[in-house]
């Protein structure tokens, strides 16, 4: 195994950490359709899908 100093290891980490970041936010654009029927803002649940909260 190769000896990594700090800095590679922090710069690896902030690497892996925005992959992550990337994947995620592409999976939530997957799943969101603007399309969906919402519940209006003025109530307790509202902006939320229809079928979440029915």
């Amino acid at each position: 195994m190769m000896a990594t100093s700090d800095s590679e290891l922090k710069r690896a980490i902030l690497e892996a950490r925005a992959a992550i970041s990337i994947w995620r936010a592409e999976l939530w654009l997957k799943r969101y359709d603007p399309n969906q029927p919402r519940v209006p803002a003025g109530r307790p649940d509202g902006g939320n899908g229809l079928a979440t909260v029915m």
